[in-house]
């Protein structure tokens, strides 16, 4: 049988079994292995296959061996005993199935390295992007992120913040010490005051508030629970746990995971539609009527998040809508808004996988948003705050995002590209990523905590030429120093993440491949 040819075979098989390709190649594995210790080796009999799965799944062959020998084993036995054609063809399909498990899941993608200099250039801007959490998350304010600071109309700090901001800054303070950024000792005392401050917090069923006035410690009005919100937070607090007791500190690890079980996902969940609704309205005690129904959307995170812990079954994932878009003869999954942050903001923590749909959908966003600007522009629309004023002086903030890649119609219409999308980029393509910051540099985005939040060059607002935003926002400057030390030190937020054995378990979800019959809804925008 060619490779090609059994791996058809699952296709099909997983398709009659509403199974993922990925899926289905570890099914003959797991269920060897587990003979295999039930009755024979008595070892191992909590692990199951759970864990090597997705050691599998992530590793070179030599770990798919390791990983499914057991079936390797039995179908060596069992070749010389086959008399008839179908049972040769298992005996050959367990034979060849690690060989068959790489090829269909993909490895994990390891970028390119950075340059010595480009390396001290990151390194120089994560302690200045941190100084922003080293000033603001200190007493006045409960240790929390402040969401965002203006410069300019000097408005300040604005003294509220949401689950976002707290899980961002928690992985940042740990970033920190892992980058030398900070002490470790005042990085550790910061995550534990935020620690306490986020158990001290009013919830709803677990869940922290959307938004908090951080000087009251006091949910804003109306309270609101966001789905997204609190899965990033989830996500947050689960990498944290495992850095944490890389350092030897379990106590804090054990909170950290305490804060994340009690958010009770499933109440967000619709299981009719096997969507998970974007929030609750606790004042109206009612669902919101919207959905997260894009694989190419930031909620990514929260639904692989809540099937790896078995909140959700597997039926969300395959829920989630894998719609094509085409641009300039490439294509990948559409987005909502056609935004960087829709496409990569899950990739803080998740691992992209080389060959697969996540992998070729986030290269085919960076060539769709370089080409949507103009020559000696800085690339990289994402939703951010832009070149206009509220009535309270403050930089008002939507999604920007190229209409090549966007379901939304109207995008495209304004020109804003903020640099932290750059840092989102640097796990696709660092040295183009680090280029595109510098640019941000020439056009004097650049402040006394790091990259500006924006350069609009939008003709209606900004017929001189680009006009740069000057505020920064707490959640941009934390998944930039996120994606800065993972860019750094060999994506070490994502492997603490799946060093979980629940998402290590799931980690196949993420190798999906673009079905070559997938529909493109439209054709390219030029």
């Amino acid at each position: 049988l060619s490779c090609r040819g059994v791996s058809g075979e699952l296709e099909r098989a997983a398709a009659r079994a509403m199974l993922l390709p990925t899926e289905a190649a570890v099914c003959t594995g797991a269920a060897v292995t587990a003979l295999w210790r039930t009755f024979v080796s008595k070892r191992n009999l909590l692990q199951w296959q759970t864990a090597a799965q997705g050691e599998s799944a992530s590793g070179t062959l030599g770990a798919y061996l390791r990983a499914m020998w057991p079936q390797c084993l039995l179908g060596a036995a069992s070749a010389g005993a086959a008399i008839f054609v179908p049972s040769a063809a298992a005996c050959a399909l367990w034979l060849a199935g690690p060989v068959l498990g790489k090829y269909l899941s993909g490895g994990q993608l390891r970028p390119e390295r950075v340059s010595g200099e480009d390396r001290e250039y990151l390194l120089g801007e994560v302690k200045r992007m941190w100084g922003y959490f080293s000033t603001f998350c200190c007493a006045e304010y409960g240790y929390l992120p402040p969401d965002n600071f203006q410069e300019q109309p000097p408005v300040g700090a604005a003294a509220r913040t949401s689950p976002t901001n707290i899980g961002l800054a928690l992985v940042s303070a740990l970033a920190a010490a892992d980058l030398g950024a900070e002490e470790k000792a005042r990085s550790f005392a910061l995550i534990e005051n935020i620690l306490d401050t986020a158990e001290g917090l009013p919830k709803w069923r677990g869940h922290l508030f959307n938004w908090y006035d951080i000087k009251k410690l006091a949910p804003l009005e109306p309270k609101y629970v966001s789905t997204v919100d609190s899965g990033n937070l989830a996500a947050c607090l689960t990498a944290l746990a495992a850095g944490l007791r890389e350092y030897g500190r379990a106590d804090l690890a054990a909170r950290a995971e305490e804060l994340a079980a009690g958010m009770d996902f499933e109440a967000l969940y619709d299981k009719r539609r096997r969507l998970f609704r974007i929030g609750y309205d606790v004042d109206k005690g009612l669902l919101s009527e919207g959905l997260y129904d894009l694989m190419s959307s930031e909620a990514r995170l929260t639904g692989f998040y809540a099937v790896a812990r078995g909140i959700v079954g597997r039926r969300h994932w395959r829920a989630l809508s894998r719609a094509m878009v085409s641009c300039a003869g490439r294509r990948g999954m559409a987005s909502g808004a056609g935004t960087m942050f829709e496409y990569l903001m899950p990739e803080l923590i998740l691992p992209l996988k080389t060959g697969g749909a996540l992998w070729e959908s986030a290269r085919f966003c960076l060539f769709a948003q370089r080409r949507d600007v103009d020559p000696g522009q800085p690339w990289g629309e994402s939703e951010s705050a832009f070149y206009s004023l509220d009535g309270a002086l403050s930089y008002r903030y939507k999604a920007h995002g190229c209409a090549a890649l966007a379901l939304k119609r109207g995008m495209g219409a304004d020109t804003v590209t903020a640099p932290y999308a750059s840092y989102l980029a640097l796990c696709v393509s660092p040295e183009e990523a680090v280029k595109n910051l510098r640019r941000f540099e020439s056009f004097g985005a650049e402040g006394r905590f790091g990259p500006y939040e924006a350069v609009d060059f939008t003709p209606s607002r900004c017929p001189e030429g680009g006009k740069v935003v000057r505020c920064v926002m707490a959640h941009h400057l934390g998944m930039s120093i996120t994606a800065a030390a993972n860019c750094l030190l060999g994506n070490i937020m994502v492997k603490r993440f799946m060093s979980s054995p629940e998402m290590r378990a799931f980690e196949p979800l993420l190798a999906e491949k673009t079905s070559p019959r997938a529909v493109t809804l439209r054709p390219g925008r030029d």
